[in-house]
């Protein structure tokens, strides 16, 4: 079980920076999935759309270990994030 900080809303954009291998999502297909829960997630500090400095550089180096288009997608995200 993780802390809500540790997780990523899976609805979010940040999760494109993330696969279910990482472990950062919510359960899917379970209670811990309905709009009810990730709400209370949010609220108790479930990352939606703000990560640190140390996670873009390790979802930087994540890159080079998934598929191209999923590479891209990510590196999409880091560039918005950094721009803001």
């Amino acid at each position: 079980m993780k802390r809500p900080v540790d997780l990523v809303d899976p609805n979010s954009d940040l999760a494109t920076l993330y696969s279910n291998e990482d472990s950062r999502f919510p359960l899917s297909n379970s209670e811990y999935s309905s709009n009810d829960i990730l709400f209370i997630l949010r609220q108790l500090g479930m990352s939606t759309e703000v990560i640190s400095w140390e996670e873009i550089v390790a979802r930087a180096h994540s890159i080079q270990h998934v598929d191209l288009n999923v590479a891209i997608g990510r590196t999409k995200v880091m560039v918005l994030i950094a721009m803001h």
